[in-house]
């Protein structure tokens, strides 16, 4: 009975060693991994943008998602967000760069700091020709 309880008492003791020490996997929050991801959704953004596809853009933001542009209110939901880079679009901007200049936040918030720019093409008609001058080129 002796030797019962001290190897009981023996295999909790492993037990509770082992468990306290044991590799717990963690989901340590990567600021490197989240830097790529957010790269790629902007690529993804600029070709959707450069592409002058509105629907396609409005679609990487969630249903009650929220464009917040300077010095505008927010464009809330993708319908309202459609609206607004049709209209960007269509009044003539259609390459977008951006840059990402900060990056800070951990697994529970993150904030992107950034730059972008909007280049209008210049068209100019000449009879029935049109003669494009591209401000990505010299």
């Amino acid at each position: 009975m002796k030797n019962n309880l001290s190897f009981i008492s023996l295999v909790v003791l492993v037990l509770t060693i082992v468990s306290c020490t044991s590799s717990q996997k963690e989901s340590a929050f990567d600021l490197t991994n989240a830097r790529k991801e957010i790269e790629a959704a902007n690529k993804q953004f600029v070709e959707f943008f450069d592409k002058s596809d509105s629907v396609g853009l409005a679609n990487m933001f969630t249903i009650d998602g929220k464009s917040m542009e300077p010095f505008e209110p927010s464009f809330n939901g993708r319908s309202k967000i459609q609206t607004h880079y049709s209209i960007v679009m269509n009044a003539g901007a259609n390459k977008l760069r951006l840059l990402t200049t900060g990056l800070w936040g951990d697994e529970n918030m993150l904030a992107e700091e950034g730059e972008y720019t909007l280049i209008k093409q210049m068209v100019r008609a000449v009879g029935k020709k049109s003669m494009f001058k591209d401000k990505l080129r010299p």
